[in-house]
């Protein structure tokens, strides 16, 4: 038979998980951008995308917008369009850039370093998502058929063609 301290620590613990859960949803601060195109969310409600600036002829930025209000932007050097695809967990986030060619390139960002992620002999690779143990998935395209897309898995640097 159940003591009474027993039933209490059960009705504490399902009150308990009830409110671990309860979050208010709000979206009240997207002034930093014209256009706001949200391309993924984690469990924590960190937002990630790309936005256009209020300024004409701004480059387009991606964003990290934190469930707390905050916003973070990044502008791959010399392109003209940054997207941010995907954030996991641990607050590594994937996307790509255009460069100054108009030929797309994969973009890590981890912290405050960041890597350009080039499928090998491709003309444009596109970083699209990232799991818990930092796999990451995109598509490319060659020189040879350079309108049809690929798409590949990347994991502690090896590149593995998915058909």
């Amino acid at each position: 038979m159940f003591s009474r301290m027993s039933i209490f620590a059960m009705f504490l613990l399902l009150f308990a998980s009830l409110l671990c859960h309860a979050q208010t949803a709000t979206c009240t601060n997207w002034k930093f951008f014209t256009n706001v195109w949200p391309s993924g969310i984690n469990r924590w409600g960190t937002v990630v995308g790309y936005g256009s600036g209020q300024q004409s002829g701004a480059a387009i930025a991606g964003y990290v917008r934190y469930s707390n209000g905050a916003v973070k932007t990044y502008v791959a050097p010399n392109s003209a369009t940054t997207n941010l695809a995907r954030r996991n967990q641990l607050g590594v986030t994937v996307g790509s850039y255009r460069d100054v060619n108009n030929f797309s390139h994969g973009l890590l960002l981890s912290g405050s370093s960041t890597a350009t992620v080039d499928y090998p002999y491709a003309i444009e690779t596109i970083l699209n998502g990232i799991n818990y143990r930092n796999t990451m998935v995109g598509i490319f395209t060659d020189s040879e058929f350079p309108v049809d897309y690929y798409g590949f898995k990347l994991k502690d640097g090896v590149f593995t063609f998915l058909q």
